[in-house]
């Protein structure tokens, strides 16, 4: 499984967010919605955040960077719903916070988003079609559920705050492969 950190990294970080928000503004462009500053400001504020954000979180922030465009709280709720339903942001339970989805294929492929109830990370995880297809075969068999999306969150303790993982006895990639 890839974990999606949300976080861009290396060397040419500068061009990896610019090159996502990019596509974030072009699948917005081809919903028929308008790309605003306003918008590519809220995208940018959470596809550079470290971990989920509140909507008062993103207001804050974007009050504290003079070259954000003004902004209120109410039009950051509207732009999120918009994200949203469009698949390019995740609300993160149980807070209703806020993370952006840097893969962009949501709705083609199952993730899954594990949130640390101790420190508050979220990550995404690809989870592969074949663990998937079970499930799916129940939903539809069994169930008698046609599924149309989906949206998986898994509550629990990250490598850092979990002591399991902090064991001496348990080999760095047993480690790795537990989560």
């Amino acid at each position: 499984m890839m974990t999606h950190n949300h976080s861009f990294q290396g060397p040419d970080k500068a061009k990896q967010l610019d090159d996502y928000l990019e596509r974030c503004m072009d699948l917005l462009k081809d919903s028929g919605s308008r790309v605003t500053s306003t918008r590519r400001a809220v995208m940018r504020c959470l596809a550079e955040a470290p971990q989920a954000l509140s909507p008062k979180a993103i207001l804050e922030l974007m009050k504290s960077n003079p070259n954000s465009p003004a902004i209120d709280l109410v039009t950051i709720y509207r732009i999120l719903n918009t994200f949203a339903q469009l698949g390019l942001i995740h609300q993160v339970a149980p807070a209703g916070e806020f993370m952006a989805c840097t893969h962009l294929d949501c709705s083609t492929k199952l993730h899954a988003l594990t949130r640390c109830q101790v420190c508050g990370n979220t990550e995404e995880l690809d989870v592969p079609a074949d663990l998937m297809a079970p499930v799916i075969w129940f939903l539809e068999a069994g169930a008698n559920f046609k599924h149309a999306g989906h949206f998986f969150q898994i509550e629990g303790q990250c490598r850092r705050c979990s002591p399991r993982f902090q064991s001496p006895s348990v080999p760095l990639a047993s480690r790795d492969s537990a989560q």
